[in-house]
């Protein structure tokens, strides 16, 4: 069963505008997610580019062997590239994406402004402190061994992650409830990339960054997001989605098209400063 099968999970590059965004996908994304903030931007003028982080979608397979610096620096040569090809630089990282936009930056990677959506930086849940050496102990969690296979949104969620697979079928809910499976540490790195991207912030010099954040979201908080605007340098706009959760970046999700909007906003803004 080949994972992320769809071609809407390789990278892509949209519009043709005078200016590039470069949209991070997070974690375990592909540049599926970031699809509907990629048309909203090439709206309004922006050139677009959806990169695969090493290790995600069809690479999967690989993931156990990836570093987060891996992504970091995938990340920095994308928007070095988008920079080298003309124009100013827009950078847009979604979850762990918007830890390795950090962490890209930090580097000396170019970017005239920024969105970070729902930025990771750690989880609230303590045992996550234990990653490090569970990983030594235990090699793979297997997200959907206790899944609800008739939940709609856990059908969508796999839906999207091994495409048209018949979940009635008992074998393939076997095959789905023992074989699909996450590398811990793979976790683990995702972890250290939210860590140093919080050490990261304070060090970046000030640019024009627009910060979304849903108050419902679980996974990275309200209260860790609003911390982390607060060790950035110059004035963050901050955009608090009062009804939206971490699958804001679904279209028809709570929050979706006020972020959309938000973003449209922000971009036809940059455009104009930045000419």
């Amino acid at each position: 069963m080949q994972p992320f099968p769809g071609l809407e999970h390789q990278p892509f590059t949209e519009g043709d505008g005078p200016a590039t965004a470069v949209l991070v996908h997070g974690f375990p994304g592909t540049p599926a997610e970031v699809r509907p903030l990629a048309a909203a931007l090439v709206a309004v003028g922006w050139r677009v580019h959806g990169p695969l982080l090493p290790g995600f979608g069809p690479d999967w397979g690989t993931l156990r062997e990836r570093r987060w610096t891996e992504w970091r620096d995938a990340v920095a040569s994308e928007l070095a590239a988008a920079a080298a090809s003309g124009g100013p630089v827009m950078a847009i990282g979604f979850s762990m994406g918007g830890a390795l936009t950090l962490a890209a930056l930090e580097t000396g990677a170019p970017a005239d402004a920024a969105v970070l959506i729902a930025p990771f930086t750690h989880f609230d849940d303590r045992r996550t402190l234990l990653l490090p050496l569970l990983r030594h102990v235990v090699r793979d969690l297997r997200p959907y061994e206790r899944a609800d296979l008739d939940d709609p949104q856990v059908r969508h969620d796999l839906a999207e992650k091994l495409g048209d697979v018949d979940l009635d079928d008992p074998a393939t809910r076997d095959h789905v409830r023992n074989a699909v499976s996450l590398p811990t540490v793979a976790l683990a790195e995702a972890v250290r990339a939210g860590r140093h991207a919080w050490r990261a912030a304070p060090r970046l010099p000030a640019r024009p960054t627009l910060v979304v954040q849903g108050l419902q979201d679980t996974t990275v908080t309200p209260v860790s997001t609003v911390a982390l605007v607060r060790r950035l340098r110059g004035e963050p706009r901050r955009l608090m989605l009062d009804d939206a959760d971490h699958r804001v970046l679904n279209p028809g999700a709570p929050g979706h098209d006020e972020l959309l909007r938000a973003l449209q906003r922000f971009g036809h803004e940059q455009l104009g400063r930045l000419g």
